[in-house]
């Protein structure tokens, strides 16, 4: 079963990441997230369900977001492991969180 689900609906893309998200992930989520730039719609990575994600996964995410100024929003909640390791890395600044 897959970690990574893309959905894309009339005005936007949501990626959305569950459970463990690592390197044995990231040929998929960089396919998925070049298939999501690429569509030109508001993008959301909803990573509210996932428990980990290593720094190759973040890397990817970074690159979304570079690539598509504006367009990319990655839903981290209030809390949980993810938002902490955004926070206390620093990525959390250069991204847009919801």
């Amino acid at each position: 079963m897959s970690n990574i689900r893309f959905d894309q609906s009339a005005d936007h893309t949501c990626v959305t990441l569950d459970g463990r998200v690592d390197i044995r992930n990231a040929s998929e989520l960089q396919k998925v997230l070049c298939d999501a730039v690429a569509i030109a719609h508001p993008i959301v990575i909803d990573c509210i369900s996932a428990e980990w994600l290593d720094t190759a996964c973040l890397q990817l995410i970074l690159a979304a977001h570079r690539a598509a100024p504006g367009r990319v929003t990655v839903k981290v909640g209030s809390e949980g492991s993810v938002r902490q390791w955004l926070d206390q890395s620093g990525f959390a600044a250069e991204l847009t969180l919801a």
